[in-house]
């Protein structure tokens, strides 16, 4: 069967993006509520283009990642109704296709919604490959693909052959929404203090002369070339000055605006500031740190209720290989990474009482651990004397 991804085409708008540009992307992807006329179709395009756009900003790139690397640097788990792992099951999807399956599935948080597209390896009924159909072609009110961004209609996903391999995670319009002005109105700022910096960042030469014609317009040139040349010659009637701006403290102005756009998109993707931007106290941080887990204990619910009711339900249907994961839940395990001081003292703790696995120490402190060392006693029973010392049982030898 050829996939639907193989089908679509479609188009990039690279260009500058702005307030009115954002609103009418949002109005025109509203128009699901005129679903009776088939031509007011939501198109997404604009939408998506200026997401894309969007997303090219560095501090949004940050908390982002800040938020999907807590919940992905976890393990995956397959467990059953009594709370126990199950083995077999949790082999499955170890692969690194389902690991990207629930990342394109949790983007729909940003973004809005994500289709995947499941490729089934040949003759093994396994999954082989997964994409993400083109956002910019995919109307998921209508479970609709369109093979042009603006057609009046397309693939019906949901429909036939094409309802067992593709997937859809679909959260309304994603946190981009509300992330896209704000990094505009950043943009802006960045764009002015540039501009600013350009035109009085430097000093400005005030020349007085009498000269007048081409010798006026060679000298103005001279004197615009400064910077390059570093030097320029004038006769004994002409006058130069240097004139320093008064006021130096104009990119307070700008700063805080960047500043206030970071702060806010920080609280909107990871509902803290503090873990990613500076300043503040520690106790501060600490708070902020406690808002940041509690944000990425929801995260780890909704991945594991998705998967549980959506995902694992959806995979039994595609293959029978699958099939022993439609009663299971997935269950990512919180992992709290020790200091190497904590590691070293719990190992230590530990070794008193419980045989370690020579493993689990390398994988803990990174120390590759040999063959136990043997140590030689002497006659007596006690270890034999260190340079010129004494043995530990020198005291009882006659």
């Amino acid at each position: 069967m050829r996939t639907i991804t193989s089908k679509i085409e479609t188009t990039y708008n690279r260009g500058r993006q702005s307030i009115e540009s954002w609103l009418w992307a949002y109005i025109q992807s509203e128009w699901q509520n005129r679903l009776s006329n088939p031509f007011h179709i939501p198109y997404k395009k604009n939408l998506i283009d200026l997401y894309e756009h969007v997303m090219l900003d560095t501090h949004l790139t940050a908390v982002w990642d800040q938020r999907k690397n807590r919940i992905f640097s976890e393990r995956f788990q397959v467990v059953n109704e009594d709370g126990s792992v199950d083995k077999e099951a949790t082999k499955l999807i170890q692969q690194p296709w389902f690991y990207e399956f629930i990342q394109l599935m949790f983007e729909a948080q940003l973004y809005g919604y994500s289709l995947i597209e499941l490729v089934p390896k040949y003759g093994s009924g396994e999954v082989g490959d997964i994409n993400i159909v083109e956002r910019r072609n995919t109307i998921p009110e209508r479970k609709l693909v369109l093979e042009r961004p603006y057609d009046h209609d397309g693939i019906h996903f949901d429909e036939g052959r094409y309802k067992e391999r593709y997937f859809l995670s679909n959260e309304g319009h994603g946190l981009l929404l509300k992330a896209a002005p704000v990094v505009l109105y950043k943009r802006y700022g960045l764009a002015a203090w540039v501009q600013g910096a350009e035109g009085f960042g430097q000093p400005i030469i005030h020349v007085k002369t009498d000269r007048d014609g081409k010798d006026r317009k060679d000298l103005i040139d001279d004197i615009a070339d400064v910077r390059n040349d570093r030097v320029f010659g004038t006769d004994h009637t002409d006058e130069v000055e240097v004139h320093k701006l008064s006021q130096t403290d104009v990119w307070k102005i700008y700063a805080g605006l960047v500043a206030r756009c970071n702060s806010e998109r920080s609280t909107l993707v990871i509902r803290a500031t503090l873990t990613v931007d500076s300043g503040g106290s520690l106790a501060g941080a600490e708070t902020h740190e406690k808002v940041v887990e509690t944000s990425a204990a929801s995260d780890r619910r909704w991945i594991e209720n998705k998967v549980k009711y959506e995902v694992f339900p959806f995979l039994a249907k595609f293959s029978d290989k699958y099939k022993s994961l439609e009663d299971k839940t997935l269950k990512l395990a919180h992992q709290v990474t020790p200091t190497y001081a904590e590691a070293t003292e719990a190992i230590k703790s530990l070794a008193n009482h419980y045989e370690i696995e020579d493993d689990e120490i390398e994988r803990h402190l990174g120390i590759k651990v040999g063959a136990p060392k043997i140590r030689a006693t002497n006659q007596y029973g006690g270890t034999p004397a260190l340079s010129g010392g004494k043995s530990s049982k020198d005291s009882t030898a006659p």
